[in-house]
C-alpha cells in the first residue's frame, strides 16, 4: 500500500496427474508456467479523487505448451492437442480498474 508502481513474477507449478479413472480421463504431465505483471496507481501519480489502477500482464511468458488436469476430454477419441485441449500460449492482458 502507498506505492505508485508494482511488479510481480509468479510461477504456477503443477505435478503430474497419475490417479485417474481411465474410463473418463487421461494421465497428464506436470508443468510450470511463469507470469509477469506490472502496474501503476494512477490516482497517486496524476491525482484526482477516483481510485484507478492500470495493470499490464504477460502470462505464460515462456510460451509453455501444457494441458490442465481439469480440462474436459473424451477418452473415446485419440489423445491430441485438442483432446484434451492445450492451454493457450503467451497471453497479454491490459486492465484499467476503478472503484465506485
Amino acid at each position: 500500500p502507498g506505492e505508485r508502481f508494482h511488479a510481480e513474477l509468479a510461477c504456477l507449478m503443477v505435478d503430474r496427474q497419475n490417479q485417474i479413472d481411465p474410463t473418463v480421463e487421461f494421465r497428464t504431465p506436470g508443468y510450470s508456467v511463469f507470469d509477469l505483471r506490472g502496474g501503476m496507481d494512477l490516482q497517486k501519480i496524476y491525482g484526482g479523487s477516483q481510485p484507478m489502477q492500470l495493470t499490464l500482464a504477460e502470462e505464460n511468458i515462456l510460451n509453455r505448451q501444457y494441458k490442465n488436469h481439469l480440462t474436459r476430454e473424451s477418452v473415446s477419441s485419440a489423445q491430441t492437442d485438442f483432446n484434451p485441449f492445450v492451454e493457450p500460449g503467451v497471453n497479454f492482458k491490459f486492465a484499467l480498474t476503478t472503484e465506485y
